[in-house]
């Protein structure tokens, strides 16, 4: 079984992540990684139900399934990933309830110097 994992540009992708997972055989899953030339390969397979991941980071993972036939060889031939969408996640938290205290109490003194200085003019 082999293949060539490209982007969706077709940019070949080396050191993707290929995990071949065989229906109802032991060992139940292999691992390979893509060479230079986005290409993977698993050899002396059992035949039987199959299914392919391939995963790569900043990239959708994508899954392949599928039969391999005795005596046969299977061509996954070229799997174009996609690019995954990018999320940034921001968390604003104060150090302590008393600095959140402190903050507040600051506000409500500038507001009221403000205020007396208003009615003073």
């Amino acid at each position: 079984m082999h293949g060539v994992v490209t982007s969706t540009e077709g940019s070949v992708y080396e050191g993707a992540s290929v995990v071949l997972e065989m229906s109802g055989r032991r060992p139940a899953a292999a691992t390979a990684q893509t060479d230079s030339n986005g290409a993977f390969s698993f050899t002396d397979l059992a035949p039987g139900a199959f299914k392919l991941t391939i995963s790569a980071r900043g990239f959708q993972t994508r899954s392949i399934s599928g039969v391999l036939h005795a005596g046969r060889d299977f061509d996954a031939h070229t799997i174009a990933l996609a690019v995954a969408a990018a999320t940034n996640e921001v968390r604003v938290s104060a150090d302590s309830q008393v600095e959140i205290a402190q903050e507040q109490l600051n506000i409500e003194e500038k507001q009221r110097v403000l205020a007396c200085f208003r009615t003073s003019m």
